[in-house]
């Protein structure tokens, strides 16, 4: 299996629909990782702290990146593609990148 480098790209929070949604009173983006952050999928098994949070989330597009799958025709790069955790209110953007086969 290739190693996959992953990066968080972005942190959003879509104040909008938490003042109108949330109980409580969300005013940040996700805690959980910052912009640059960067993590490595060495097998198929993620690594550090990644593996301990939320690490599910990217289950397809690592596997997908891992096994050597491709993101041709969609992607301008092969090996790379853009995913996002399922949080709509404090979305975190992640580019997952194979770099090694």
């Amino acid at each position: 299996m290739a190693t996959v480098k992953i990066t968080v790209l972005k942190r959003m929070l879509n104040q909008d629909l938490a003042d109108e949604f949330c109980a409580a009173n969300v005013t940040v983006p996700c805690p959980n990782f910052t912009e640059g952050q960067e993590f490595v999928v060495e097998g198929g098994r993620q690594q550090g702290a990644f593996a301990v949070q939320p690490g599910r989330i990217f289950t397809r597009a690592t596997w997908s990146s891992s096994t050597r799958g491709t993101f041709s025709g969609w992607m301008k790069d092969d090996d790379t593609i853009i995913a996002c955790c399922s949080d709509g209110l404090r979305l975190v953007v992640f580019e997952v990148k194979r770099i090694s086969d």
